[in-house]
């Protein structure tokens, strides 16, 4: 008992002291607080050169208890330049100081605590930092920093570098750190957490927006101007990182880092790469055992950077699209990767060895080195096998909704990527191997034309894919290639690279119909146009073509496109029950103005079927159903379409040479309206054995010079004009055997003798097709009709024998040229050469 009681009385004792003590100083605070405070800021507008803006200054206990503690809110310090910016601004700082040296005036800081704001360091172009605000003063003449502890709560750090294009963006989370001074050495313990928004490096930003849980330990050599990192945790998601090193400012910033990575995956080392290629992998997770080691070393100034030096590899691991599930199992695989000059990816070197892996159960495996990133060096020796749709899976394109079927490849290649984009490069460059393409379905997601039963071998010869019995089919369509892929390889490579096709192509059906509605998805709405990349050189052998109501068959002859002109060479081929041979030239480099200028020979054609297959011309006053006969023509045309292939009619001019055998014309309505004036006569199935006329068009009207149609009834002749609005003016010319009698007064003038005794009478039929009248044409209008026509006629045997002079194209194609990537470059360097646009 007698032991409590002196407890207890000890404790009372105690209790009561320190209510002595905290009531002192309480009272004393109180009464000197006015006196401290305005000391405190005295001596802080002496050492400190720029203006500080506080909205309120407590002095209290009870903050940090037992030191006393300055409490400053809403801080603003101004930066230190000739137009200065906010250097800090914070919601709240406690300055914490020893109750006992405060007593005796001794403003020695032991902590600060920061609260809610924003910090902004920055060094310019001519590297003056915006920080330097303090002023060193005299011994025991002010205030004094012994710090212990440093706390960050809620805090934004902005470190900007312009001269050494540096950029940081870090934000501090309930981060503490404890600070030990010993023999001119500041030892500094650091744990909290931390959120990178940025961390930028000549332009190239990494870390973005990534939190970390840090437990470091620092030691600060102020003889020495020396920060050495002793081994130091970074945690990120569920890997962990061990960092130690040196970073000296002695003479010159000198770095020596080493990074270790434990329990590390892909997404955690993409996770340290530069954000655009984070953003391209994102999807990407991995599972496995992979380790990581770097280490960061040299010397960092304007000029000076350091070197990296990276080990890390993974065994039996696997690595899945996150969405898709798809993974590459049993991954194995050791790599380096070196840079002498860490941000300068010309001196980057990318070492991977062992590759070996199982996508869908398919091998693959090979080796792969990559320097100078800029201008790379490759050297690749990759095998294996794909499954179309494993591969879409796991790495998605976004042109594709899906893919079957499978490849086997075997590639070698060794040389500078660069090399590629001439001929001459080529020499340098060695590449081997073949790629086997087994039963490959494709279908898009903009394309209702799926690439079907694809199959074939290809073979690398040189930048070139030599294409071994390559078939499928592209819709309804089918072909079989057996020829080159032109320049592949740096058409794979590179974005401005031109791919060269030159093949013999075959197929059994081509519908042009289906694929040139593609895209659109209406059969009756087109798009085309020529890829100015592109360069195709077919040697054609198509059994059957469709477009609309055309069906061709047996055609053959050469293709070639080189600029976004398309030009066809003896193309021949049977349609409309006879045979044709073509040769033309598209120019597609206007989409709003694409032009077509053909030759075309027509033999034994059909002419019903001519009227059917282009649908009656827009027309209905003269069909199929009315005609028969077998047409011979030569036909020049200038034609000109949109992309869409809507026909420009003001710009349509043809000159065509017809002769028809065998003609019929049936049941034409203004033929059986002549009948009372050829006496009586059914002109209702008039058959005639041969028709020959030049036919002009131009401005929208089809000119017909005069011509004589000598039938199974009667001879007329017709003469006149036809325009595409359907306007008609023609002059008919009848033999006057009518039994009927006739208004002498009504005919007058209209009547012409011919010489033998024999009269003809002069008609005129005008208006519309659809709504036209037949009347005499009388003496007066009939000489000047004549005379018109005599001009006419004149003028269009003159347009015949300068026909397509105004607007020659020239249709051939220098075989030595064609695929001369060389030309090409040279005609890209030298300004002064320009292109022939009317010519190939």
């Amino acid at each position: 008992m007698r032991l409590l009681k002196i407890l207890r009385k000890a404790v009372i004792y105690l209790l009561v002291t320190l209510l002595i003590f905290v009531s002192a100083g309480s009272i004393s605070l109180y009464l000197y607080e006015d006196e401290i405070v305005q000391h405190l800021i005295r001596q802080a507008n002496e050492r400190i050169k720029t203006p500080i803006h506080v909205d309120d200054v407590e002095l209290t206990w009870w903050a940090n208890f037992p030191d006393v503690s300055l409490v400053f809110t809403g801080v603003l310090v101004e930066e230190n330049k000739p137009a200065p910016g906010i250097l800090a601004q914070v919601e709240q700082v406690d300055i914490a100081f020893s109750i006992w040296n405060l007593l005796q005036k001794d403003y020695t800081i032991s902590n600060v605590s920061l609260r809610q704001g924003e910090v902004k360091l920055e060094i310019d172009e001519s590297g003056r930092p915006n920080y330097n605000i303090i002023e060193k003063s005299e011994a025991g003449d002010g205030i004094d920093f012994a710090l212990q502890k440093v706390n960050l709560d809620g805090i934004n750090f902005k470190y900007t570098d312009i001269l050494r294009k540096l950029d940081y963006d870090l934000n501090f989370e309930s981060t503490s750190a404890q600070v030990d001074f010993l023999n001119n050495y500041y030892l500094i313990s650091v744990d909290g957490e931390v959120l990178t928004n940025k961390i930028a490096v000549r332009h190239e930003s990494y870390l973005n927006d990534k939190f970390y849980r840090v437990s470091a330990k620092l030691n600060y050599s102020n003889e020495h101007r020396r920060l050495t990192i002793d081994p130091s945790q970074l945690e990120f998601q569920d890997s962990k990182f061990t960092i130690e090193g040196t970073y000296s400012i002695a003479e010159a910033n000198e770095v020596e880092l080493e990074i270790t990575g434990e329990n590390t995956s892909l997404q955690t080392i993409l996770s340290f790469l530069p954000s655009g290629i984070q953003e391209k992998y994102s999807t990407y997770e991995s599972q496995g055992d992979a380790h990581f080691k770097a280490q960061v070393s040299g010397m960092i100034s304007a000029n000076e950077v350091p070197s990296v030096h990276i080990n890390f590899g993974i065994s039996n691991g696997s690595i899945f699209h996150a969405n898709s599930k798809s993974r590459i199992e049993n991954a194995n695989l050791t790599g380096t990767y070196n840079n002498v000059n860490l941000f300068d990816l010309k001196s980057a070197d990318l070492n991977l060895q062992g590759i070996r892996s199982l996508l869908d159960g398919k091998e693959i495996v090979g080796d792969l080195r990559i320097t100078n990133f800029v201008s790379p060096t490759l050297s690749l020796d990759l095998s294996g096998g794909l499954g179309m749709q494993s591969l879409v899976d796991f790495y998605p394109i976004e042109a594709l909704q899906s893919a079957q079927g499978a490849m086997d490849f075997a590639v070698v290649f060794s040389g500078k990527l660069d090399d590629l984009k001439s001929q001459s490069g080529t020499d340098r460059v060695e590449v081997s191997g073949d790629i086997d393409l087994n039963g490959i379905d494709l279908t898009f997601k903009n394309n209702p034309v799926a690439l079907t039963g694809l199959g074939g071998n290809l073979v690398f010869n040189g930048h070139d894919l030599a294409l071994n019995g390559v078939s499928g089919k592209l819709g309804k369509s089918d072909f079989q290639l057996q020829g080159f892929f032109r320049n592949i390889l740096a058409y794979l490579f590179f974005d401005d690279q031109d791919l060269g096709i030159e093949a013999d192509l075959k197929s059994d059906l081509i519908d042009l119909d289906e694929l040139l509605s593609a895209q659109n998805g209406n059969p009756k709405s087109y798009t085309f146009s020529i890829s100015p990349k592109l360069f195709l050189s077919f040697d054609c052998d198509i059994k059957s073509l469709r477009f609309r109501r055309l069906e061709a068959r047996n055609i053959s002859g050469e293709l070639k496109v080189k600029d976004q002109l398309a030009v066809g060479r003896n193309i021949r081929g049977s349609a409309m029950g006879g045979d044709l041979a073509i040769s033309g030239m598209v120019n597609a480099r206007n989409p709003d103005a694409i032009s077509v200028d053909s030759d075309a020979t027509l033999r034994n054609i059909s002419i019903d079927q001519v009227f059917y297959v282009f649908e009656n011309f827009s027309q209905e006053w003269l069909i199929d159903e009315n005609l028969k006969g077998r047409v011979f023509a030569d036909v020049s045309t200038e034609m000109t379409f949109d992309d869409k292939l809507r026909f420009k009619a003001d710009q349509f001019v043809s000159d065509i040479g017809i002769t028809i055998h065998d003609g019929q014309l049936n049941n034409f309505e203004p033929m059986q309206k002549l009948s009372r004036y050829v006496d009586d006569a059914d002109l209702s199935r008039l058959r005639f054995s041969e028709l020959k006329n030049e036919i002009h068009i131009e401005d929208k009207t089809i000119f017909l010079p005069e011509m004589q149609v000598s039938s199974n009834i009667t001879t007329i002749n017709i003469s006149g004009t036809h325009t595409f609005a359907q306007q008609i003016d023609y002059r008919v010319v009848v033999p006057l055997t009518m039994k009927e009698s006739y208004d002498k007064d009504e005919i007058f003038g209209a009547i012409e003798n011919d010489g033998t005794g024999k009269s003809k009478l002069h008609l005129k039929i005008t208006g519309t097709t659809s709504d036209y009248k037949i009347t005499y044409d009388v003496v007066g209008v009939k000489n000047k009709i004549v005379a018109d026509l005599k001009k006419e006629v004149l003028e269009l045997k003159t347009a015949f024998k300068t026909k397509g002079q105004k607007k020659k194209k020239t249709l051939e194609l220098n075989e030595d040229e064609y695929f001369d990537w060389d030309e090409a470059e040279e005609k890209d360097k030298d300004p002064k050469k320009k292109k022939n646009n009317n010519s190939l």
